[in-house]
């Protein structure tokens, strides 16, 4: 699936050459000798030529260049950066593959994340290339000015930005002018000259204006393009050629109405009419120019059809754009779209232009560009059209990832027409669904149920009513009553409402493991996966699902193989948020595993990635992070990591987020033997904030608070901790949740040890052993430290799984005061190899031990052959092995890979 944000392919389009062009060698030869600066600002006000000069530089350029013509849409962040997204992928394709997939992001990340990987991602790009910015003046959002600042500012080798407007950006000039890193061009710099003017008033006017009569014209005009051409207009189309009378000095608006008023009154009224009437348009083609204009049959619009309307524009050389090779779209010039639209209202009353917007409401819809649909709806002041566009796309653009762009068309509507229209109130449902903010959802879902007391709700609603109450009630903990209406919201659902129905299916395979049914469910969705295309956004879900219902299960070497399928699929599919999600499992599984660096290096990616990811995944992957880097014995990066973690915590304006990211800092002190900070936060109210069900994150609130508890060792909190965690416990052992089980099962072995029940210690040590040992869990032991070395060491002794003990007690620091000597030779040896494994290496141990084939490991890893030969044979080096059966043996004896 392609997550991007809507784009009108016809703006990043450089307009097409006008029929009458004036060539500009002075400005042309100018910019050529300052363009490899950072900035060229052109600068002056409406109708200077300003486009048309910039068009026609970039054209004779040997490098590449992209081009973006702004309009008062763009201020918004999200599109704006889609627009500069497409603009340099029109001439790099290969290039900010990250940033575009930001678009499908819950929420865009800070500015400064934004910027920087904007920034970066430019910088990656060898050559020099041009970035036109057109019509900047439309701007007015301050974010977006902050990260144009910081383009310049930074700016990427390469890149040459060219911003053009009528006023100047809220950039600091001086310094720029300054640092030497902008050339500017102003109004009297684009000012027309007699030799300038003259072919131009020849193109128009044949050989009717000499050059006395030019110069008299420039002069009154004070160079400026675009009263010079409206005036040889408007005298073309004077009966007689009179001249016309007047000062046309620029900032004249009475004589701009007047000029185009002269234009328009010796036009043929059909022509005319269309003119006015297609200025309602940001932009147009023909069968749009014929829907809106040939308003009844029989009528003066019905004189002509779109094709001869855009012949007579072209050879009226009006003030048209046109914005495809082709000719199949155009625009006015934005100046002369004003004085067209102030001749409409004059004209019509408001209820006819209204009949305007309307019919171009319907052409739009029609053909899909619901945008400027709901735009024209809403000029039509048609609130009731607008709101049934959404509607009737709401499904559509949910199917697509973009629930952004649901939530702003929601925006654009009043609140008390979204308040009294189920649909709309379930589209701000899916929105906050899939933004995770579940405390939304209650109020909306009431508003709903007061509609229903007057109203009928289709069979189909019905469906995402189920939904939504399952997912409340499901991470309220009644997992039992949200499985059935999971069932019931997937049998309900519309066929149209395919992004629910994935939803929907992902819950209902986790919520049917946590109610005894895994077994079932997991066959039940490999037969799915079976009939599923490969490449569908519903196989990306199914897979997640299995992943998840085989961790709940703790069957590990599952979920690792599921994850590297996701990771794969994000890749192949251009989904970052399955992706991320592959990137995170692979690193969750690492960490359990304890190969800490491998862990480190998956987290990272999938911290890159946390903008994309839902629910409580972004902290747990800094928890991850943060974790796997003080087991390391790097204290310093892991507190850094905490700090950038609460610093995203904040930002997601997620209290759930934040309660998770503090819970993770109290874990970390307590890990750095800060006892004080872990007390202080187990005293705030904001430690007993979090509840709700158990899942897999690997950050449990509740379970940090009975880490904390057990840290004071004082009796009462020892057994405040312990009857907390019973109750835990049979809550976890309910809903068939293996990996907490495990956690739970270990603390309570920590209690029994400081209450010096060593016999009961040890039972309970054998039963999370046996519970663990299946999906070769280390982590969680090494964690509790030294006292549970030696309990695991008795149990060793007494041939209780000692091979698996063994691989346990290797993960043990040094200083861990392990007694078997054969542990420390054990540990030693992965000490001491001739040289540390990377990545890349673990990565082809991990599918050795699988039995893949060379060809089979480089298809997976996306390399050759025979990069996979030399990987092996410095594997067999460091390992001091021979052969694959060999090196996946020592691996395995070394606690490198899981048995």
């Amino acid at each position: 699936m392609d997550y991007t944000v809507p784009l009108i392919r016809t703006k990043l389009q450089r307009p097409v050459q006008s029929i009458d062009p004036v060539p500009r060698p002075r400005l042309t030869e100018w910019l050529d000798q300052r363009w490899k600066r950072p900035l060229i600002l052109v600068s002056a006000p409406a109708g200077y030529g300003k486009s048309t000069l910039i068009s026609e530089w970039v054209r004779s350029l040997d490098c590449p260049s992209a081009w973006l013509s702004l309009d008062q849409y763009d201020n918004d962040l999200r599109v704006f950066l889609g627009y500069i997204v497409a603009a340099i992928q029109s001439i790099y394709p290969q290039h900010l593959t990250e940033l575009r997939a930001l678009f499908s992001a819950p929420e865009l990340p800070p500015l400064r994340y934004l910027s920087g990987s904007l920034i970066n991602e430019l910088n990656e790009i060898e050559g020099e290339y041009v970035l036109v910015l057109d019509d900047y003046n439309l701007i007015e959002l301050q974010s977006i000015h902050d990260l144009v600042n910081e383009l310049i500012r930074y700016a990427p080798k390469g890149l040459h930005l060219v911003i053009t407007t009528r006023m100047d950006p809220p950039f600091p000039l001086v310094k720029l002018r300054a640092a030497g890193q902008i050339s500017e061009i102003r109004g009297q710099d684009l000012s027309f000259t007699v030799d300038e003017a003259y072919p131009l008033l020849q193109n128009i006017l044949g050989s009717q204006l000499d050059r006395e009569e030019t110069n008299a014209l420039v002069t009154q005009s004070e160079g400026w393009v675009t009263g010079i051409r409206l005036a040889a207009l408007a005298m073309r189309h004077r009966k007689g050629n009179e001249a016309v009378k007047g000062s046309l000095a620029a900032d004249n608006r009475y004589v701009m109405d007047y000029l185009v008023s002269e234009i328009l009154e010796n036009q043929v009224t059909v022509y005319s009419e269309w003119l006015l009437k297609t200025s309602i348009l940001e932009r147009f083609c023909t069968d749009l120019c014929e829907a809106v204009c040939a308003t009844e049959k029989g009528s003066k619009g019905a004189e002509i059809n779109g094709l001869e309307f855009f012949n007579w524009l072209e050879a009226s050389n009006l003030f048209v754009i046109f914005l495809d090779d082709q000719g199949l779209w155009v625009r006015y010039h934005h100046l002369f779209q004003d004085f067209l639209q102030n001749e409409l209202a004059r004209r019509l009353n408001t209820g006819e232009i209204a009949v305007l917007h309307s019919l171009a409401t319907a052409w739009y819809a029609d053909n899909g560009l619901i945008d400027e649909a709901l735009r024209h709806a809403l000029a039509a002041e048609d609130v009731m059209s607008a709101a049934q566009l959404v509607e009737q796309n709401m499904y559509k653009i949910l199917r697509t990832g973009l629930f952004p762009v649901l939530e702003s068309w929601l925006d654009q509507l009043p609140e008390e027409i979204v308040s009294q229209q189920l649909k709309l109130l379930l589209a701000r449902a899916w929105v906050s669904h899939f933004r995770g903010a579940f405390d939304q959802i209650p109020p909306i879902l009431q508003k709903i149920d007061n509609l229903l007391e007057t109203e009928q709700i289709e069979q189909e609603l019905k469906g995402d009513l189920d939904f939504f109450n399952a997912v409340l009630s499901f991470w309220d903990g009644q997992i039992e009553a949200s499985m059935e209406l999971f069932r019931r919201a997937i049998s309900r659902m519309s066929s149209e409402n395919l992004g629910g129905r994935n939803e929907a299916e992902i819950y209902f395979a986790v919520a049917s493991h946590m109610t005894g049914k895994g077994d079932e469910v997991i066959h039940k969705y490999r037969r799915m996966l079976q009939n599923e295309i490969s490449d569908s956004p519903r196989y990306g879900y199914l897979l997640g699902s299995l992943a998840f219902v085989y961790l709940l299960s703790g069957n590990l070497a599952r979920v690792y193989e599921i994850a590297q399928q996701l990771a794969a699929f994000g890749d192949r599919t251009n989904n970052a948020i399955v992706g991320g999600w592959g990137l995170y499992l692979i690193g969750y599984m690492n960490f359990e595993w304890n190969n800490l660096e491998r862990a480190i290096n998956y987290f990272s990616k999938a911290v890159d990635k946390r903008f994309y990811l839902d629910v409580n995944s972004p902290v747990d992957c800094f928890a991850g992070l943060t974790y796997s880097y003080q087991a390391l014995g790097q204290p310093d990066r892991a507190n850094e990591t905490a700090d950038l973690m609460v610093e995203f915590a904040q930002e997601s304006n997620n209290p759930r987020h934040l309660t998770l990211a503090r819970s993770v800092q109290a874990r970390l002190s307590l890990l750095q033997g800060d006892l004080l900070s872990a007390i202080r936060w187990l005293d705030t109210d904001e430690s007993s904030a979090y509840v709700g069900t158990f899942f897999l994150w690997l950050e449990q609130p509740r379970l940090t608070q009975c880490r904390a508890l057990i840290a004071k060792e004082s009796e009462d909190n020892l057994r405040q901790a312990e009857v907390r965690l019973q109750e835990y416990w049979q809550e976890c052992q309910d809903t068939y949740n293996t990996p907490r089980m495990i956690e739970i099962l270990l603390l309570q072995v920590l209690i029994q040890y400081k209450q010096e029940q060593i016999d009961e210690a040890l039972v309970s040590l054998e039963r999370v052993l046996n519970l663990a040992r299946p999906g070769g869990y280390i982590r969680p032991f090494v964690e509790l430290g030294p006292e549970l070395a030696g309990l695991l060491d008795r149990l060793k002794r007494q041939g209780i799984t000692p091979d698996y003990i063994g691989i346990i007690l290797a993960a043990f620091p040094s200083d861990g005061n392990i007694p078997e000597e054969k542990t420390i030779n054990q540990q030693s040896q992965i000490e001491n190899l001739v040289e540390p494994l990377t990545n890349r290496e673990y990565e082809i141990l991990e599918l050795l031990g699988k039995r893949l084939t060379n060809k089979e490991i480089a298809a997976q890893l996306v390399i050759s052959p025979g990069t996979v030969e030399q990987h092996l044979v410095r594997i067999n080096s460091k390992l001091n092995v021979r052969g694959r059966r060999q090196a996946v043996a020592k691996a395995r004896e070394l606690g490198l890979l899981s048995s």
